[in-house]
């Protein structure tokens, strides 16, 4: 369990219903009374995200052995172009 989200779940509380109290800034009902039933967008992101980002993003740049095991020959034959992928997830975040 690493999100705020997969705890309210085991607990038992639905994320449309902590949602659905506040009011839709188009329409100003209750989030729950609107089309997405209190569901965010699937692209909104959340606190854990960026906090789960800056964890990873910290302990990989800290770490030399982390970064030494992520720069080996193996995994730099099987994934080529990853350091590219991250510069443009880079952008996009």
């Amino acid at each position: 369990m690493l999100t705020w989200d997969a705890l309210l779940i085991d607990a038992g509380i639905p994320l449309a219903l902590e949602r659905g109290i506040h009011p839709d800034l188009k329409t100003g009902r209750p989030i729950a009374q609107t089309e997405n039933r209190g569901y965010p967008a699937y692209f909104e992101s959340h606190l854990n995200d960026l906090v789960f980002a800056s964890v990873v993003q910290l302990g990989t740049e800290i770490s030399p052995t982390k970064q030494k095991l992520l720069s080996s020959k193996i995994l730099m034959w099987i994934f080529p172009h990853t350091f590219t992928i991250y510069l443009l997830h880079g952008l996009i975040f």
